[in-house]
């Protein structure tokens, strides 16, 4: 079956299972992302796309563009993501929790409904924009960019703000 997907993108992508066969550093805290995924994954023969390597991209990247490659219950980068465009995941469907373990650094930054762990720093030249009330969007180290707009709870850095920050849910 073709599919509207770039051919070398389909290397790059591996996969792990949350039963835990293929041990694995980035399982353990990507189980932990939140309670109901530890509960309801944990033990289970569920699949996490998982890039061994870090994910560099040409140009805009939502990570909704995994589903391509078959249904997986989350995602987890080791490493740095680096995209030429705009990284997203901004669909509200998929997917559920992603675990990125190195920085994320792109022109501009969007997160929707899921559950997203950064443990590094975030750059962007423009604008980092985090929303949804039943996701989150929290980074380890510092955010860089233009400005950082959320709208939901649990949006934040653990580290610095070297930008301005809006927050819609603030007076």
């Amino acid at each position: 079956e073709e599919r509207d997907f770039p051919r070398e993108f389909l290397y790059i992508a591996d996969e792990l299972f949350c039963d835990g066969r293929d041990p694995h550093p980035l399982l353990e805290p990507f189980l932990r992302i939140n309670d109901d995924t530890w509960l309801s994954l944990r033990g289970k023969p569920q699949r996490v796309a998982l890039f061994r390597n870090g994910l560099r991209w040409q140009g805009d990247f939502d990570l909704e563009r995994i589903a391509e490659l078959g249904l997986h219950v989350g995602v987890i980068v080791a490493g740095d993501i680096e995209v030429g465009g705009v990284f997203s995941q901004l669909t509200y469907t998929y997917p559920g929790c992603i675990l990125v373990s190195g920085d994320v650094r792109a022109t501009s930054f969007g997160h929707g409904d899921s559950h997203m762990h950064v443990l590094g720093d975030v750059r962007v030249d423009n604008i980092v924009y985090g929303e949804y009330n039943d996701g989150s969007l929290r980074i380890g180290g510092s955010v860089h960019g233009r400005a950082f707009i959320t709208s939901g709870h649990s949006m934040h850095a653990e580290g610095d703000y070297h930008l301005p920050v809006c927050d819609w849910d603030m007076d």
